[in-house]
């Protein structure tokens, strides 16, 4: 039986994964594509079985296709972060990138993580109505702030120390989840902006960066673009907000999201669809990931100089 079920599941994968590099073709291929790195792991877990089995040719070939889809796209990010040390010169600021869960069980240690880190901006995701009452304890340390959508699941927000400029530049994007903010970095303006994305297809998700393809435009010269993609750094999704607002993506330092239902062991198995953007004479130095109290995401702490 072995002889007719491992060679057709072998082949279902490499056409699986071979569908995902025509991701930018149509929504449903992107979601493919997402898994990447999944099914190029099954691929070549599957060739050794096959070359036990006598299927030598066949497995050789599964192997090869799965390894050279596995370089491809490995991420790779910390290779490159911290690779532009700030200038004596230059001040330093940072960011703190967290989808916060939006039925979290453990509140109040986020709130203190989030103290903890000592962030100048923040920018937050799935920020629904009873997160909006206990992020109010944190007025003190960032009186500066816009919630955009907040509702029972989901909602945006920006949360500063420092002021969002004399202009006060602010933008809401409830239905979209995008919010932008004009924030004065002691006398250099730079917009930082938060949006979290649907998920792929069949979920509206290409819908909704068409619908946000104008105010991401607009974004400024200088700008910084964080938060939960529902994408992963390969996917035609990340592609079309990179070029049509002209950014730079910071590369990946691997899987940000896992179901709090599986171990956090499996983390290296989960997904990395939490993304740094920048454009402009934003400098990113680095990007670590950190773990979020409570939440299915792991928050990402960006060192940069605007």
């Amino acid at each position: 039986m072995w002889r007719t079920v491992l060679p057709a599941g072998t082949a279902a994968i490499a056409a699986l994964l071979g569908a995902g590099f025509l991701n930018a073709l149509h929504p449903a291929l992107d979601s493919v594509s997402h898994f990447r790195l999944h099914l190029a792991a099954l691929l070549a877990l599957s060739s050794f079985v096959l070359w036990w089995r006598d299927a030598r040719v066949m497995g050789f070939c599964a192997l090869f296709f799965g390894m050279t889809a596995l370089a491809a796209n490995i991420p790779v990010g910390h290779v490159f972060a911290g690779s532009k040390p700030p200038s004596q010169n230059s001040a330093t600021y940072r960011l703190l990138q967290i989808n916060m869960l939006f039925d979290n069980p453990k509140r109040a240690e986020l709130l203190s993580f989030i103290r903890s880190t000592q962030a100048d901006v923040v920018t937050l995701e799935e920020v629904n109505d009873q997160w909006v009452r206990a992020l109010a304890s944190l007025d003190d340390l960032y009186p500066n702030k816009i919630i955009c959508g907040a509702r029972p699941e989901d909602g945006v927000a920006i949360f500063s120390r420092l002021s969002f400029g004399q202009a006060r530049t602010t933008d809401c994007v409830a239905e979209r989840m995008f919010v932008r903010a004009s924030v004065d970095f002691d006398g250099k303006t730079a917009v930082i902006a938060a949006t979290h994305l649907r998920w792929p297809w069949p979920f509206p998700q290409f819908d909704q960066i068409d619908a946000l393809a104008e105010p991401i435009r607009q974004l400024d010269r200088n700008a910084i673009l964080a938060g939960d993609f529902n994408a992963t750094p390969w996917s035609a999704a990340v592609d079309r907000i990179v070029k049509r607002g002209g950014l730079n993506l910071v590369p990946s330092i691997g899987p940000t999201w896992l179901s709090n239902h599986l171990p956090a062991s499996w983390r290296f198995a989960g997904l990395a669809i939490d993304h740094i953007m920048y454009k402009g004479d934003v400098v990113v130095h680095s990007v670590r990931k950190v773990d979020a109290p409570g939440s299915d995401h792991l928050a990402l702490i960006v060192e940069f100089t605007p």
